[in-house]
């Protein structure tokens, strides 16, 4: 436990530009991915497989 802090700074962004970077791409992965899962609910219900 001592090291985590460390082991999340060795593999993480290297400084705020990268951060802010990775930050925007997993908020449009997050985006993708509910535009799919509502696209499939979608499908699901006009299949009658709800």
């Amino acid at each position: 436990m001592k090291r985590s802090e460390e082991l999340f700074l060795k593999h993480g962004p290297k400084n705020e530009a990268d951060f802010e970077k990775e930050r925007r791409e997993l908020y449009a992965k997050i985006g993708e991915l509910e535009m799919q899962r509502d696209w499939l609910k979608k499908k699901s219900k006009q299949l009658g497989l709800e």
